[in-house]
């Protein structure tokens, strides 16, 4: 490596070292934290911002990536999120008061998914919230029978127009509809009963979420809900953190609501982060050009009237024009920094479009937002900080995905392909405490080009392995961590990792050819293997390699 390169890799640590620092300190970062995206922050950002080749020719982007995690990137450690928790309770508790109310008035509760089994980070923050203010267990409940119900009628509904369509004359697809109708407004009918029954001793429900970028959830929620409760109860939310626009659009919707009373607590700590990002910058230039532009306006004033006594500031009209032209130069200048930002904004949606996906460019529903939690990062964020369906992107804070019909069909083939390789190790004669091992050993072998945050996202996403399994291995001294040539962190097989590959004879095996041979064996849930000949494994080994 050429002095020049050693010169401008050490320059990018110092940048990125400065970067971390600051990243830390803007969001009070506890020393020796064990939270995911901060265990390794350094070595991750490295790979985000230096390692992503996708980068190479977007240099724009990678400046606007760098500078928003140094100076506008707000992340909720646990503690914060816990020492808030605690500190909106005490700010509940004192509302409560004045209105002559206490908690045993309220029920605490969740704002679901449409697929309500499936456990979302309001339900989690729901059970946290009881936990940390030592509230009695009875004072919590989900309600989600309304959404069950409008979601099964809804997709029952598009099944059978389905049908419709493709047999518009079958007599008996009618008859079908109206019994689906009556079904759920019978069920309609129970739930408001039953919600009446349990809430008629309550006077506020109280609902925990961590972040609303658009309100979309919040309000599609309460819609269905405001259809089932028939009783006057007031609405509270304690959301940790929205932007600007959805409390607008929340409160503008209960204000049409049945509701008669709402309130909405949020973390209003860091105002500039609950605006759109470049909204907020925009914002900011317009208001200094209208300063600029009355400030002309003035002095123009002064110099046609000619009245420059009053202007005392000054001695005479050579200067007063001197500071007119700067105004308007200013202007100009202000109105060329709005433009640049407009192109920025531009140039990302393109970017964050052509490598992720369309409806996640500027973050979902083109958000703009810049926050992340210590275990998850909402989708309304940029989607280059967590998209990692992309394997040519290694992101800072890589986003869990959530569950779908679509992702069960992609589980089932991703847990037959997981199966099939633990099989085929099973048929080598690999012991049950080394196949967590090899597998790792062998994702490292064979993405040895790759950096570090990519081989453990792709270790996680295909096989479920956190990076812990990782580490317990780095630690173990079976793989390093080396440089590559553009002086990035990578895994690398030690000799002892080497060592155990060919103790198992999987030197030169792959996870393609380890699936060959569970399929030649015709292997199914699971497999012992106690009774395969000697004979019988070589033949499939020699198969597959």
């Amino acid at each position: 490596m050429d002095i020049l390169k050693r010169i401008d890799l050490f320059l990018k640590k110092v940048e990125l070292r400065r970067v971390e620092r600051k990243f830390r300190k803007n969001n009070n970062i506890p020393k020796g934290t064990d939270e995911p995206y901060i265990k390794y922050f350094r070595r991750t950002l490295g790979h985000f911002v230096a390692g992503n080749k996708l980068l190479d020719t977007s240099p724009n982007i990678r400046k606007f990536l760098l500078n928003v995690i140094k100076n506008n990137f707000v992340y909720y450690s646990e503690q914060y999120i816990d020492e808030y928790l605690k500190d909106i309770y005490r700010e509940l508790s004192q509302f409560l008061d004045g209105k002559c109310r206490s908690i045993n008035d309220c029920y605490i509760s969740s704002i679901p998914n449409k697929d309500v089994e499936i456990n979302n980070s309001s339900k989690e923050l729901m059970v946290k919230f009881k936990a940390l203010n030592h509230l009695p267990r009875n004072l919590t409940r989900t309600i989600e029978a309304c959404m069950e119900n409008e979601v099964k009628y809804t997709k029952s509904m598009e099944e059978l127009n389905e049908e419709i369509k493709k047999n518009p004359f079958n007599k008996y697809l009618e008859p079908r509809k109206r019994k689906i109708e009556r079904d759920f407004n019978a069920r309609k009918i129970e739930i408001s009963q039953e919600l009446s029954e349990k809430l008629k001793s309550k006077k506020y429900l109280i609902f925990i979420d961590d972040f609303s970028g658009s309100g979309r959830t919040i309000i599609d929620y309460f819609k269905i809900l405001e259809q089932y409760i028939e009783i006057d109860i007031g609405i509270i939310i304690i959301c940790l953190h929205s932007m600007v626009n959805a409390e607008k659009k929340i409160e503008d919707y209960f204000d049409r609501s049945k509701f008669k009373e709402f309130y909405f607590f949020t973390n209003r700590e860091n105002p500039e982060s609950r605006k759109k990002y470049f909204s907020r910058r925009k914002d900011e230039l317009k208001k200094e050009i209208r300063k600029m532009k009355t400030a002309e306006r003035k002095v123009g004033k002064y110099l046609e009237s000619s009245k420059l006594e009053k202007f005392y500031f000054f001695s005479n009209r050579e200067n007063l024009e001197f500071i007119k032209k700067y105004f308007s130069r200013r202007q100009d200048k202000l109105k060329k920094e709005i433009r640049k930002k407009d192109e920025l904004k531009k140039e990302i949606r393109e970017f964050e479009t052509k490598n992720f996906e369309q409806q996640f460019a500027l973050g979902f529903q083109a958000t703009e937002s810049l926050v992340a939690t210590y275990d998850s990062c909402p989708n309304n964020t940029f989607s280059s900080f967590w998209y990692s369906e992309n394997d040519a992107w290694s992101p800072l804070f890589k986003r869990s995905r959530k569950q779908s019909n679509a992702l069960d069909n992609l589980n089932v083939d991703r847990n037959s392909f997981v199966n099939e390789v633990k099989t085929g190790l099973k048929i080598r004669k690999v012991a049950d405490k080394d196949i967590s091992l090899i597998i790792i050993l062998l994702c490292v072998k064979l993405k040895k080009n790759d950096n570090t945050t990519r081989v453990a996202i792709e270790i996680e996403d295909k096989f479920y392995y956190n990076i812990d399994t990782l580490q317990e291995c780095l630690s173990n001294k079976y793989i390093k961590i080396i440089k590559n040539g553009d002086g990035l962190p990578s895994y690398s097989l030690t000799l002892k990792g080497k060592s155990k590959l060919k103790e198992y004879k999987m030197s030169y095996m792959t996870f393609e050819g380890l699936v060959k041979i569970a399929n030649l064996y015709k292997a199914e849930d699971s497999i012992s293997t106690d009774h395969i000949s000697s004979y019988e494994i070589d033949l499939l080994n020699k198969s597959a390699e």
